[in-house]
């Protein structure tokens, strides 16, 4: 099955791990985000997700995290987990991710997928080919 929806941004949360912005010693930055979302569509609720973020001097980089997701897919409601990869720039994410195995409750129980998202410019969307165990 595949599931198509956009997304909003509800809340953003950003933290460097040290307390400091870039430095002129390494030209970096890593961060700790909480990020809430709401998705509309064929994936319908809201999310709470947690990244790790690595930022280069031009302000592109990468990001790793876990979103826990609530609400309803294909009409069945529940609660699942997805692992993110992503990397940016300044005017575009993109990233991948996959439901975790044994992370679906409710009706979402043996759910299972991956999937991809783009964010540049809105709306902010994503793809999810998903099943059930």
């Amino acid at each position: 099955m595949k599931a198509s929806a956009t997304f909003t941004l509800k809340s953003w949360d950003e933290k460097t791990w040290d307390g400091q912005g870039y430095t002129e010693v390494t030209g970096r930055k890593l961060t700790h985000t909480s990020v809430a979302y709401t998705y509309q569509g064929e994936l319908a609720g809201e999310s709470m997700l947690h990244y790790l973020m690595f930022y280069r001097e031009d302000g592109s980089g990468a990001s790793i995290g876990l979103e826990q997701v609530t609400g309803s897919l294909g009409g069945r409601s529940g609660s699942f987990v997805l692992q993110h990869h992503g990397a940016f720039t300044s005017d575009r994410v993109q990233g991948d991710f996959s439901i975790i195995s044994g992370s679906g409750t409710g009706d979402l129980v043996g759910l299972r997928g991956a999937g991809i998202l783009a964010v540049a410019g809105e709306p902010w969307s994503l793809t999810l080919d998903y099943d059930f165990e």
